[in-house]
């Protein structure tokens, strides 16, 4: 994998621990995606103006970042508004899923997430119904898709997907459940997040959450004699 594919990887894994442990961020995929976007850019730029390679020999060049807007299924049953990032015409980079908040909640409380039974005493069951419980090899969560590769975020039954499933760009009918309030966010992404100022439009109790992803950079070398210079191995 080359360098920047690996820092785009780096950047995605903050951007999740962030959202795992903010609250509310969940509902905010188009804000989280603008931040991660910002932090993917900016290290991109921090490199450029370092005159780094890609890792392949090649210099590096800032590279086509968008931020898409659309539908996805909800583990709730019906259609949602989301958002997610293409790089470079066609990578996916779609981290802010639903249930990923319970899912890493568990994961670090050691309880198996397909284990109802352990889940509802842990958590109750109000939780379990916000944080979209979809357990057992027919489960209704989607999984992440980091650059085209598919990660799931719940228990080891979870159906394997393809990467990005279930994203559309096309509305949903209208016969759909939830399908006019997807529309109406998906506007309200376009409007506010894409059209509009980010940080100015997102809920107050997520804006530090935000903050912490667009201003997360990870530390990288050009060649391992780099590594060793900066480890002081060697002179």
């Amino acid at each position: 994998m080359p360098l920047r594919d690996r820092v785009v990887c780096a950047l995605a894994a903050e951007c999740v621990a962030v959202v795992a442990e903010t609250p509310g961020m969940e509902d905010a995929p188009g804000h989280v995606c603008a931040a991660l976007r910002e932090a993917i850019r900016a290290h991109e730029e921090d490199e450029a103006r370092g005159g780094r390679s890609s890792g392949d020999g090649r210099q590096r060049v800032g590279r086509e970042v968008k931020l898409r807007c659309g539908y996805s299924p909800s583990a709730r049953g019906g259609a949602k508004a989301h958002a997610w990032l293409e790089i470079e015409g066609g990578k996916v980079v779609d981290v802010c899923v639903e249930g990923l908040a319970l899912a890493e909640a568990a994961r670090r409380a050691g309880i198996d997430y397909d284990d109802e039974e352990a889940m509802r005493q842990r958590f109750g069951e109000e939780a379990l119904t916000y944080g979209a419980y979809s357990p057992g090899p027919e489960s209704a969560l989607r999984p992440m898709t980091v650059l085209n590769v598919v990660v799931h975020t719940a228990g080891s039954k979870t159906t394997p997907k393809k990467p990005a499933s279930g994203l559309t760009l096309k509305p949903p009918p209208a016969t759909v459940a939830g399908a006019a309030r997807a529309v109406e966010g998906v506007r309200a992404v376009e409007s506010n997040v894409i059209h509009g100022d980010w940080r100015a439009t997102a809920p107050k109790e997520i804006l530090p959450g935000l903050e912490a992803i667009a201003s997360a950079r990870v530390e990288t070398v050009a060649s391992q004699e780099e590594r060793l210079r900066a480890l002081g191995v060697v002179a």
